[in-house]
């Protein structure tokens, strides 16, 4: 009778970690990128981004240039994307553009 409630305890752990893994992998998402269609600007902070001219614009992204999506930021009337740009971190929140997710159109 001991035997078997151990091998129980065994078989409920193996389920309980099992499941939690299974929760776990199917939570992961395929990171986000944003494609340039044409010439957009990046900025160096959520405050430059939300403020014009595009004079402020710390880098500009290529057509074609894909960079990964770090966050997206809600500013009540827009979203403003964090992206990763060469090692540093930029702020995108206008240009023509388009976000993919495993090479498909998305959304943040």
């Amino acid at each position: 009778m001991d035997k078997m409630k151990n091998n129980m305890r065994w078989i409920i752990l193996i389920l309980v970690c099992g499941i939690t893994w299974l929760f776990f992998y199917m939570q992961q998402k395929p990171p986000l990128y944003l494609m340039a269609k044409e010439i957009v600007p990046v900025f160096s902070s959520q405050e430059d981004a939300m403020t014009l001219p595009k004079e402020r614009a710390w880098k500009n992204l290529e057509p074609q240039q894909k960079v990964q999506v770090l966050s997206c930021v809600d500013v009540k009337h827009y979203l403003i994307y964090k992206v990763s740009l060469n090692g540093g971190v930029g702020f995108v929140n206008e240009g023509n553009y388009v976000l993919l997710r495993s090479g498909k159109p998305a959304i943040c």
